[in-house]
């Protein structure tokens, strides 16, 4: 029997300076939705709705959105609120969660007065789903992490961070294509997909992994015939230690003596402190600036995942990337 919990995410609004506040403010999380972090300074969405926000006030003006693998559906809400668009699609490859979302969604209007969007759940992977050449604005967040053992992603959370390698290993260029190397085949695939939505002024805003060479991401924009940049960055707790495992495995399989970026939390905390950046929190440095400042904060995967036993946070990079039509 499915059961719910309910999370208020008024405190991630406000912390974003959203203007007008979701009200009831409050979505109810079912079986596989996943429970944002109390501190909103920690959480992956403030980054995705503060990049909304940047993008607003650019001028940036979406009639259609869609909330791609909308999880909880807090994106979603965001997007409503920030743009008010005329249609809001969210899609998820976990089709149990969408009815959920979308009474999120559709429940934390009401503070939008005369605005009712259309919504549309669609369940599948990717941009798969969606009509073609409709969208304007895409949010995501994808799973970084190939696997071979598609088992482990029936249940819990996983499909929060893993993903299938045999589905997504057909668009390596090349036994020795570091897009495989370093598990990026799933966010190329997605842009790949995404691509055949988009209109001319279209927007990718992607929540990705810092965990990563930057040049790896740029290179799977690049060979997907889209610019990129970064809107914001993170450095925030491992939401989901219980998958480190899984990098720890990855990295002895398939990154032949090269490392993952992870950081012994305390030591990145104390490192951003002193370089005059609040962390946890939204910044707006390069992905290289970062990784300059917390390198003496670095550990592999192994050592991240060894520390998580202890009880012990570990940090990682996050980015808000932009990305458009070449």
């Amino acid at each position: 029997m499915d059961t719910s919990i309910n999370f208020d995410i008024k405190p991630l609004f406000k912390s974003s300076d959203i203007e007008i506040i979701p009200q009831p403010g409050v979505i109810h999380l079912h079986e596989r939705m996943e429970k944002p972090e109390e501190n909103p300074d920690n959480e992956w969405i403030k980054l995705g709705l503060v990049a909304m926000k940047d993008l607003h006030d650019s001028g940036f003006r979406p009639k259609t959105v869609a909330d791609i693998g909308t999880g909880n559906g807090i994106l979603a809400i965001g997007a409503a609120h920030i743009f008010k668009p005329e249609t809001v699609y969210l899609t998820d490859i976990v089709d149990h969660v969408l009815p959920y979302c979308a009474i999120n969604v559709k429940e934390n209007l009401e503070a939008l007065t005369k605005y009712t969007p259309q919504v549309i759940s669609v369940a599948g992977r990717d941009a798969d789903p969606l009509p073609d050449s409709l969208v304007d604005l895409f949010v995501f967040s994808p799973p970084p992490l190939m696997i071979t053992d598609k088992s482990k992603l029936e249940s819990g959370l996983a499909r929060t961070t893993l993903t299938e390698y045999d589905h997504y290993i057909q668009y390596a260029n090349g036994k020795d294509d570091k897009l495989a190397k370093w598990s990026v085949l799933p966010w190329y695939a997605f842009l790949l997909s995404a691509k055949k939505k988009m209109k001319e002024h279209s927007v990718i805003l992607g929540i990705y992994s810092g965990r990563i060479p930057f040049n790896t991401i740029t290179e799977a924009y690049s060979r997907a015939g889209m610019k990129i940049a970064i809107s914001r960055s993170i450095v925030k707790k491992q939401q989901d230690p219980i998958y480190l495992k899984e990098y720890a495995d990855y990295e002895s399989n398939y990154l032949n003596g090269d490392t993952f970026y992870f950081y012994n939390f305390e030591k990145a905390q104390l490192l951003m402190t002193q370089a005059g950046i609040k962390m946890p929190g939204i910044i707006t440095l390069s992905d290289q600036e970062i990784k300059e400042i917390l390198f003496p904060a670095k550990i592999s995967a192994l050592e991240a995942y060894q520390q998580s036993l202890q009880g012990l946070p570990v940090a990682h990079i996050g980015h808000a990337l932009i990305g458009t039509l070449a």
